[in-house]
């Protein structure tokens, strides 16, 4: 069991501790956030972001909680494009909650959130070919994969595919 809290400032710190514990896992699977991140003025920064966006509906950022308050992972819907009922989402699980369903708990209690709340019509998320984790969470939440959509995106130095999927409210 998860729950979706809104980023806000009462998790500061203990957004940047799950962060800062999970740097070098999070960097060996997604590009490097900014060093100046990894600070409580950078967290504030961010958080101060996601706030104004969700305030001007360009985005929504939820950090994944555990039934007893602890960040398992975040999870995003951003670049929302009213006009189309669309949003591209994204998420991460720290490498203590991994292989445990928090991401698929995750994926669908935001589209829950993206289909009701938000009256968004359309999901898009993206994973690289090689994170099989990723591509079946999302599989399994129901989304289809756009064939004709496709990227290479580097990480570390390394070229990987990167395939695009999608979620549509019918």
């Amino acid at each position: 069991m998860v729950e979706l809290v809104p980023v806000g400032h009462a998790d500061r710190a203990a957004l940047l501790a799950f962060e800062l514990e999970n740097r070098a896992f999070f960097e060996a699977n997604i590009n490097a956030r900014a060093a100046t991140f990894y600070s409580d003025e950078g967290v504030k920064s961010a958080i101060d972001v996601a706030l104004d966006d969700a305030a001007a509906d360009r985005g929504y950022q939820f950090l994944v909680k555990s039934d007893k308050g602890d960040i398992l992972g975040r999870i995003n819907l951003r670049e929302v494009e009213r006009e189309r009922g669309s949003a591209v989402m994204g998420y991460r699980i720290g490498a203590a909650h991994v292989r445990q369903g928090h991401a698929s708990a995750a994926v669908q209690a935001v589209l829950e959130i993206a289909f009701g709340r938000l009256g968004l019509r359309r999901i898009v998320a993206g994973a690289r070919t090689s994170n099989l984790g990723s591509v079946q969470v999302l599989l399994r939440a129901g989304f289809g994969r756009l064939d004709d959509v496709a990227d290479t995106v580097e990480l570390n130095g390394v070229v990987h595919e990167h395939v695009y999927f999608e979620r549509r409210l019918d």
